[in-house]
């Protein structure tokens, strides 16, 4: 696996729209994500020497929250929450 051979963790950024923060906790949707990819992780088959390796070491997971961007009250929310994502990829990228 070519993953394998890189020395810095690849990015996976995972954007949920729509969210409504009243009707469910970010952290604990987030950590639901997580776990759902890292047991998707653990069924990959690998080879002996690669059994150890973890998700977190290959794979670096980052969530972002979007309100609605159709619902008015939400607007700025929703501009706020693109700007924060905006910020996050170019930093990103300045730092590989």
């Amino acid at each position: 696996m070519k993953l394998f051979g890189s020395e810095k963790p690849k990015q996976i950024i995972f954007v949920v729209r729509d969210f409504v923060d009243k009707k469910e906790n970010p952290l604990a949707l987030e950590d639901k994500l997580k776990s759902k990819v890292n047991d998707a992780w653990e069924k990959i088959p690998k080879t002996a020497d690669k059994s150890h390796v973890r998700l977190e070491d290959v794979f670096n997971l980052k969530v972002f929250f979007l309100p609605s961007k159709l619902q008015e009250r939400e607007k700025q929310n929703w501009e706020r929450g693109i700007a924060n994502l905006k910020q996050y990829l170019v930093d990103s990228t300045k730092n590989q």
